[in-house]
This record gives structure tokens, C-alpha cells and sequence, in this order.
């Protein structure tokens, strides 16, 4: 069996593994790895791959190809059964994301959104949450949160 790393025990990456392993009909051995070893794992041939579920381009990933020279994007083919299963739709990457991609590579995507009644205390909970944490998500996060931010400020 090929191990694969997918972060952290019953993550979105992790869900994600199972249901590619679904799919494909694969099996694979997880291991939860934080990502930077994971990559350094992957790197020296420890470990066969690593999955991430993560909005695109990301900081970690164009980090690790800058440090392992010797690592790849694998194109997963497309398969109906993803979209079934999950509701993951074909998607592709490419170097409009990642520099270092001389070509294309199929990939999968999901929709990801947060959903709650309007005026539900849990939703302006929430909201409230992301808005007092929105500049550590700025900086750490995915780019997508500064569009978030002006909603916050907005809304104050």
C-alpha cells in the first residue's frame, strides 16, 4: 500500500483521500503528517504522496517546490465517480497558479461555503469570530480572506 499523507485525522484532505480511494478503487495507508514534513518526507521517498484540500495558489505549496527540487503534481484522471460520490467537480491547475507548472494538471474542486439563517445567532457568531481574527487569516491564510475583510469593516 503507498502511504499518503493528508494533515491532520478525519480533515478535509483526509476525506478527500478516501474518497479518491473510493473512486479509483485505490487503497492507500494514511499518515498525518503536518505538511512541511510531509513534503520532506515525500522528498526523500519515505512517504508516496501528499494531499491537500486548500484553496489555490498556496504559500505552502510554492514553499515546498522552492525546497524539494525533486517534487511533482500528479494529474489525477478524470473520473465521473468523484462527482457522484462528493460532488467534486473536474478542475484543472496550472501555471496562471503555480509558476513552477509548465502545463495543466486535472484536479478536482469542491464548493466550500458557509450557510446560516439569516440573523442566526450561530452565523453572527461566527462572522463576528472571523471578523476579529481576519487580519491573522490575511497573513496566514488563503488571499481570498482580504476580499472578506471589507465585509467586516462594513458591517462593524
Amino acid at each position: 500500500n503507498s502511504i499518503i499523507s493528508c494533515g491532520k485525522k478525519n480533515s478535509g484532505s483526509c476525506l478527500t483521500l478516501d474518497f479518491i480511494s473510493l473512486s479509483y478503487g485505490l487503497r492507500f495507508k494514511q499518515t498525518h503528517l503536518n505538511y512541511s514534513d510531509s513534503f520532506k518526507q515525500l522528498s526523500i521517498g519515505d512517504i508516496s504522496g501528499v494531499i491537500i484540500t486548500c484553496g489555490k495558489p498556496l504559500q505552502l505549496v510554492v514553499d515546498a517546490f522552492k525546497e524539494h527540487k525533486n517534487l511533482t503534481i500528479l494529474s489525477l484522471p478524470i473520473n465521473d465517480k468523484m462527482k457522484k460520490i462528493a460532488g467534486y467537480s473536474n478542475s484543472k491547475i496550472g501555471p496562471n497558479d503555480y509558476e513552477f507548472l509548465s502545463d495543466y494538471k486535472n484536479t478536482y474542486s469542491v464548493e466550500s461555503v458557509l450557510i446560516g439563517k439569516k440573523a442566526d445567532i450561530y452565523s453572527i457568531y461566527i462572522k463576528d469570530l472571523i471578523c476579529k481574527n481576519i487580519e491573522h487569516l490575511i497573513i496566514n491564510g488563503h488571499k481570498q480572506w482580504a476580499n472578506i475583510k471589507k465585509n467586516c469593516i462594513n458591517n462593524q
